[in-house]
């Protein structure tokens, strides 16, 4: 009998969090009777940098002391989505990721794989270009003139609206297409559709 697997979808930012959670709702529609092979997903949202690694240990020390309580024979799997811009330009980052994989694999981690959006999850926001003109009601843009934070900035002001990196945007989600979006960040989500038993054959694609 094999173990029990829990994953752990780890997020810096409310917005992350949302995100993360409607791409692996297109992701269960890709599994047998739309159910993942896991025994649990946890969503752990640490909401801002600001002494990220403590908070992030002492919570998944808990819990993991708390699963193994009820079943010693379960194997946790930790996903830590961050963003690549945290790093670029900075002497000393936000973050170490190395050190917070050794540190969740001292607490009880099997696996710690990474999530990590190219330079910022606006990125991928901005794979649905015509689903975030549609919210935004604007007509006649080129997607080649808006990329990351910045970009989508310049499309909320053109819209008389205002982005604010790090708050709850719920309204633009919904609207965005995230089959396309899933689609585009696929080989940053293999990792997790092995473990989950999604049987991916695009997981060398590049987007």
């Amino acid at each position: 009998m094999s173990n029990k697997k829990i994953v752990f979808i780890v997020t810096e930012g409310e917005t992350d969090d949302l995100f993360y959670k409607k791409i692996l709702e297109v992701l269960k529609t890709k599994t047998p009777n739309n159910r993942f092979s896991l025994y649990k997903i946890k969503y752990i949202c640490i909401k801002g940098f600001g002494k990220f690694e403590s908070k992030l240990n002492s919570k998944f020390k808990k819990l993991v002391k708390e699963y193994k309580r009820d079943d010693k024979n379960t194997d946790f799997f930790v996903f830590l989505c961050y963003d690549n811009d945290i790093f670029i330009g900075k002497k000393n980052p936000p973050i170490d990721p190395v050190k917070i994989e050794k540190d969740l694999k001292k607490n009880g981690a099997n696996e710690v794989f990474h999530i990590v959006a190219n330079k910022c999850i606006e990125d991928f926001f901005l794979y649905d270009f015509e689903g975030i003109c549609r919210y935004l009601k604007l007509k006649g843009e080129k997607k080649t003139n808006y990329k990351s934070l910045i970009g989508l900035k310049q499309l909320y002001k053109k819209a008389g609206k205002a982005y604010i990196k790090g708050s709850r945007c719920d309204a633009l989600l919904n609207q965005l297409d995230f089959e396309l979006i899933e689609e585009k960040i696929c080989p940053q989500l293999s990792k997790f559709c092995e473990i989950s038993g999604i049987d991916c054959s695009r997981k060398n694609k590049v987007s």
